[in-house]
């Protein structure tokens, strides 16, 4: 036979209960505050401790590198193609058999089936100011600018190559 023992609280011992588990969660969310944030505490202790050139030669450092990243971002060539366009799927053979892909970094972005790049691709076309109504694929966009079109894609890249 089990025996049910039933605990009953005074006021005093639920005091104690709330006050004590009170302390543990406000402990375990400084403990998780700490853990996810303990790189930028680090490198705050480490600036405390270093003298003030090594200071600012980590600053520089972290905005050169900041800014290095951006300017990878607005360099990428970005090719909005269709899994089922015939054009697309030509310029691929054309970008393949004259090694472009090798030469320049194209990012390949589906649009047809996936959703996300195709708002990605529309709001290229809007920094480009082009209407959205004549969008196309293949659509290549580099360095603010778009090009529709398989004849005005292999153009431009064909351009790039001759820069190079």
């Amino acid at each position: 036979m089990a025996v049910i023992r039933v605990f009953i609280m005074n006021n005093q011992t639920k005091a104690k209960v709330y006050y004590f588990s009170t302390l543990a969660i406000m402990f375990f969310i400084t403990l998780l505050v700490y853990v996810t944030h303990a790189d930028k505490l680090n490198k705050l202790d480490f600036q405390k401790n270093s003298n003030i050139d090594d200071v600012f030669r980590n600053y520089s450092l972290n905005i050169t590198l900041n800014e290095l990243n951006e300017s990878t971002e607005k360099q990428q060539i970005i090719l909005y193609y269709g899994e089922t366009c015939a054009f697309c799927k030509q310029l691929d053979e054309y970008i393949k058999s004259n090694q472009i892909d090798k030469k320049l970094i194209i990012v390949h972005k589906e649009v047809y089936f996936n959703k996300t790049n195709a708002q990605e691709l529309m709001l290229k076309a809007d920094e480009c100011n082009l209407d959205k109504s004549n969008l196309a694929v293949p659509f290549l966009y580099h360095k603010g600018k778009c090009y529709i079109g398989i004849n005005n894609c292999i153009k431009y890249l064909n351009e790039l190559l001759n820069k190079a």
